[in-house]
């Protein structure tokens, strides 16, 4: 089954956000604790629409989105 062309267009904006997203990660500045821990939320609450809605190539890049900015947020608070 061929992924639906809404799965391709939030893949892509989600590979996009990681890509965006490791320099922070890896780097000396980070975001406030706040702005991580609530865009990981919302992140992880739209991954799981997309897994009601079968669009499993976003649910991918949606995880891996959210766990970088959890990973963010934990390592302000640390």
């Amino acid at each position: 089954m061929r992924p639906k062309w809404q799965d391709l267009v939030f893949t892509l904006g989600g590979a996009l956000f990681i890509v965006a997203l490791l320099p922070s990660v890896v780097g000396d500045n980070k975001p406030a604790a706040s702005t991580s821990l609530l865009t990981a939320i919302v992140l992880y609450v739209y991954s799981t629409v997309y897994y009601s809605y079968r669009l499993w190539l976003s649910l991918a890049t949606g995880l891996l989105t959210a766990s970088l900015w959890l990973t963010l947020y934990i390592q302000v608070i640390t």
